[in-house]
């Protein structure tokens, strides 16, 4: 028998199961934790601890944690090293704001400083010849004026590099030398358009400090129970590997992209997790992700988010009218039911008057107080001839289902008319989806649990 250790890690929860890898689909041993409450080393190390009898034979990490830092300013201590004559590329090449017609139309906001952009004297051209040598003399200046600004990270991006990477390579190894950490795009996709790849490179360092702190802190839970070859990671395309820093950004859609190889046979999974909404097409991949920074190489899964969330707030819009906001209050400090949280959301609706055990660990009885009390005061400053607070929850979770089952009929085939949904919230809203779109064959997985999608990793494990 193979104990496969599942360790699924969201933004703002982490689940633990063990699956023996003979029946995927029964967890053996299975626990939650909130990570604003609770550490995920001690969290760790307390599961391990009740199953100190069990065996592991693999670990496999389906990890969206560093999603919670997307919002920020990733790259600001990221050095980019490129060729001469295209310092100012990355941020021209940034996608608009609105991609609509502006009088004064603005960019997104670039990964990194472009203070910290050097151009060095080398060229290589389209047909991979060398033009110029890479002269260490350069290169020497800069590694002293980034020592002084204390920047350990660097980016080297050079053109026509994916053609011949003679100087990529001699640019790496000089700074490596001097006790940087450097990225390289050596090994990636031959892309017709290189800020692809330059942009994915510098995603991943900027990743890296907080990946490499994840990591360590699993690795010192797993102390003495699963050495470093025993633990896997997945990337956008479901295939596993050992850690390393050159797959970060694509690591970000690995739980997707398991669940589409779980169900790689449906035509569209309709996924209600804990933390995140999606609808997912198995059979479908995208060679780039359309990211905050504009796009990024790397094969993804098709996965579209839906317009509501389960932390989206419920608010009264400029005609005084109860409403979900697609604006997102997220799980820091969660819904209001967790106690600490000042905003009413979807997961507050839902789950009110909800006794499932897979929530009751983390809903306290002062947050339903607090939701009540929140909502009442909410319908007074409304317009609404409602007062009722069941009936008014009623319309919003009506409302809630409209805009899933929108999504649903715009993405759905004419042809096709079955839909898998699944995920912690499916049971919930199932009945409802059913009721607003009956010429839908609905099918409801068996496993519904955010970890699911590791129940099959082990198939991707040779």
């Amino acid at each position: 028998m193979a104990i496969q250790l599942g360790i699924s890690l969201g933004t703002s929860f982490a689940e633990y199961c063990l699956i023996d890898t003979r029946r995927p689909n029964v967890s053996l041993s299975f626990s939650r934790h909130y990570l604003p409450t609770e550490n995920l080393t001690n969290s760790l190390k307390i599961f391990l601890e009740k199953n100190s009898d069990v065996k592991i034979n693999q670990v496999c990490i389906a990890s969206r944690v560093l999603e919670k830092i997307l919002d920020t300013r990733l790259g600001g201590s990221v050095a980019q090293i490129v060729t001469q004559g295209f310092e100012n590329w990355p941020l021209l090449r940034q996608s608009l704001s609105n991609p609509y017609f502006e009088i004064f139309p603005t960019r997104t906001e670039a990964l990194a400083s472009q203070d910290l952009i050097f151009g060095i004297h080398e060229r290589i051209n389209a047909q991979g010849k060398v033009i110029k040598k890479v002269e260490i003399s350069e290169l020497e200046q800069i590694a002293e004026k980034l020592k002084l600004q204390k920047i350990e990270k660097i980016c080297v991006n050079l053109l026509f590099s994916e053609i011949n990477n003679t100087h990529l390579n001699s640019v790496t190894q000089f700074f490596k030398e001097k006790g940087f950490q450097v990225f390289s795009s050596e090994g990636t996709e031959n892309y017709k358009d290189e800020i692809l790849s330059w942009r994915r490179n510098l995603l991943n360092a900027s990743l890296a400090g907080t990946a490499q702190e994840i990591h360590s802190e699993i690795m010192t839970a797993l102390e003495g129970r699963a050495h470093q070859d025993q633990i896997f990671y997945f990337d956008g395309s479901g295939k596993p590997f050992h850690f390393q820093v050159d797959r970060l950004s694509s690591s970000l859609f690995g739980p997707y992209s398991l669940i589409a190889n779980k169900y790689q046979d449906d035509k569209q999974i309709l996924f209600l997790g804990m933390e995140k909404w999606y609808l997912i097409k198995p059979q479908s991949q995208k060679k780039t992700w359309d990211s905050p920074w504009g796009p990024l190489g790397g094969q993804i899964p098709n996965c579209q988010p839906l317009r509501l969330q389960p932390t989206s707030e419920l608010t009264v819009d400029e005609f005084e009218t109860l409403e979900w906001s697609p604006a997102e209050v997220g799980f820091e400090p969660g819904p209001m039911m967790f106690g600490r949280a000042l905003k009413p959301t979807v997961f507050d609706a839902l789950l009110i008057d909800s006794t499932d055990e897979c929530f009751s660990p983390f809903i306290q009885e002062n947050g339903k107080k607090k939701f009540r009390d929140t909502v009442h005061a909410m319908i007074k400053n409304s317009n609404s001839k409602e007062t009722k607070f069941e009936r008014i929850l009623g319309e919003l979770e009506a409302h809630l289902v409209d805009q899933i089952a929108l999504k649903v009929l715009l993405e759905q085939e004419s042809r096709d008319r079955s839909l898998t949904c699944t995920g912690i919230f499916a049971h919930r809203l199932l009945p409802q989806l059913k009721a607003r779109w009956p010429e839908i064959e609905w099918k409801l997985c068996p496993y519904s649990r955010e970890i699911e999608g590791l129940s099959v990793a082990t198939q991707e494990i040779k």
